[in-house]
């Protein structure tokens, strides 16, 4: 950690063993058509596919600490403390239309405006990729800024003490409100979190002006309009 404290506070950190490099896979169709000597129109269509986002997350958390009377227990064998492991556990998609007309209004003035519509849908909780350890926050801080539920892998079959349910058959909450995924069916935690990412703009207009003056010089002028900005809140 970043900062003095005694030795028994200081979190383990590892890098996942499967790191995998983030990458963006997309593509773009795009249309434009003149309609008049001095006007053209256009539409694009924009997709991206966005894997191995690089988070953190708490690898040895048992399953069973979701339960009543299990909080914060891990899994045997694996210390007595949290370990943080940083690894590619994020995704998203990003789809975009966008809309618009240029036109020339005489020799020296153009304008174009635009609409865009965007849906950007992601699994990671918050939009900051800052690392807290390089901010002078230390490693606790950067375990408070993971997953929902961290746990990836194949849910075992567990009880809930108060209610008497269990996982055998599907997905449950349990009594303290923890959801408890079925059981003998992968599951990856962070797609709890999924939903539109903290920076999503739906709808965005923008408009642009230029205007040529003698001396080549230049004046133009920018106007954007955006709507629907969402963020998610942690269960």
């Amino acid at each position: 950690m970043n900062f003095p404290v005694p030795q028994v506070f200081q979190i383990p950190i590892t890098v996942d063993p499967g790191f995998k490099t983030p990458y963006t896979r997309g593509f773009h169709l795009g249309v434009q058509r003149e309609i008049t000597s001095n006007s053209v129109i256009q539409a694009d269509f924009y997709h991206r596919d966005i894997r191995n986002m690089l988070g953190v997350r708490t690898t040895n958390l048992a399953f069973e600490a979701r339960i009543p009377g299990h909080a914060g227990e891990l899994r045997p064998g694996t210390g007595s403390r949290p370990i943080l492991s940083y690894g590619p556990w994020y995704q998203g998609t990003f789809d975009s239309v966008s809309v618009g007309i240029r036109k020339r209004m005489s020799k020296r003035f153009t304008v174009e405006a635009f609409y865009t519509w965007a849906d950007a849908i992601d699994n990671s909780l918050r939009s900051s990729f800052v690392s807290d350890v390089q901010t002078g926050l230390g490693a606790g801080a950067l375990g408070g800024r993971g997953p929902t539920d961290s746990f990836v892998g194949i849910p075992t079959l567990v009880t809930d003490p108060a209610t008497g349910q269990t996982n055998a058959n599907g997905r449950i909450i349990a009594s303290n409100g923890n959801p408890v995924p079925q059981a003998g069916k992968f599951y990856n935690g962070a797609d709890l979190d999924r939903g539109p990412s903290d920076l999503s703009l739906n709808h965005t207009v923008l408009v642009h002006g230029l205007v040529q003056l003698p001396w080549q010089f230049e004046v133009s002028g920018i106007f954007r309009g955006r709507a629907d900005f969402t963020s998610r809140i942690p269960l």
